[in-house]
């Protein structure tokens, strides 16, 4: 089972303690902690990033969860922050960008506003959620043969993670994406960091068996990593529907506030010159308690006696 955005220690340690009878191996990517700021001698990057701070406070938007939202950030707050990003299209400001949205999170409400002293001084933090990656992978048998493939995320630490599991080489993965595309399709260019086809091409190149987790790229949202997977010789053995704020979900409040449809992003591939057989895919976890994804899963079963032609 690959759990995604578990983003705390705490929340790893209650659901180790519940699911370790049925799950007694697991696997917890290595947090990063690397440090990043803004260059608030550049008078725009200082204004603008005033202007967002204030932005959010007046709108009444909790800083501490400004990455992920419980209510919707207002347009003009959007445009603040995605004028930092591409300023002088300059990588290092998509970098303050984050700083700003990280620092925020460990800041009290009362003491939001050092937030620009912080990432001014170049020691805020590049990664949100004390560097915590959120993938748990829990197994009833060992998990062998880890390596991890680390890249240069935006905002969240972005990890592929590689591992045999009975005979069964897996890549785990939460996808970045290209946060610009979604604000303006013009400026997707100019993203920073590794996007889907990065963590795809991780894959293909190791040429694991099975690729599972939230790839963020789906039919109907970004789909280059979706279709590379298909070019690259892997076949879709989850369910080919929307994973991502389906129509159970059409009353949930982060989907509201997300404006927009449902997608499917969360997939399991399958190398179709692998000896791996699939059947029943299903889904899990449909209603909305706590999350705006569904699971997906599928039997696997490695066929050592299969020739594929």
């Amino acid at each position: 089972m690959a759990l995604q955005e578990v983003w705390t220690t705490e929340a790893r340690d209650a659901i180790l303690a519940q699911a370790k009878r049925h799950y007694p191996y697991h696997y917890w990517p290595k947090e990063r902690n690397e440090q990043v700021g803004c260059d608030m001698s550049d008078e725009t990057i200082a204004g603008l990033s005033y202007l967002y701070l204030t932005c959010l406070q007046t709108a009444g938007i909790d800083t501490q969860t400004v990455q992920q939202p419980l209510e919707p950030v207002p347009l003009e707050c959007m445009q603040w922050a995605i004028g930092i990003a591409v300023h002088n299209y300059d990588p290092n400001n998509a970098l303050c960008l984050a700083c700003l949205i990280n620092g925020l999170e460990y800041l009290p409400h009362g003491e939001a506003a050092n937030v620009l002293q912080i990432c001014g001084g170049g020691v805020g933090p590049k990664y949100g959620h004390k560097g915590v990656n959120g993938q748990l992978i829990l197994s009833r048998f060992p998990i062998k043969d880890v390596t991890e493939t680390r890249f240069d995320g935006f905002v969240a630490n972005r990890v592929n993670v590689h591992a045999t599991i009975e005979g069964i080489r897996f890549g785990f993965g939460h996808f970045a994406f290209n946060l610009l595309a979604d604000a303006s399709p013009a400026l997707a260019p100019f993203m920073y960091g590794a996007l889907q086809t990065n963590h795809v091409q991780d894959f293909v190149s190791a040429g694991v068996d099975v690729v599972v987790g939230d790839m963020n790229s789906g039919p109907n949202y970004q789909p280059d990593g979706y279709n590379l997977l298909l070019s690259s010789g892997y076949k879709l053995v989850s369910v080919d529907q929307p994973t991502w704020c389906d129509a159970n979900h059409a009353s949930f409040t982060p989907c509201i506030n997300a404006v927009s449809i449902p997608m499917p992003i969360d997939h399991i591939f399958v190398k179709e010159s692998s000896n791996v057989i699939s059947w029943h895919p299903s889904t899990f976890n449909n209603k909305p308690i706590m999350s705006d994804h569904i699971g997906v899963s599928a039997w696997l079963y490695k066929c050592w006696w299969c020739v594929w032609q």
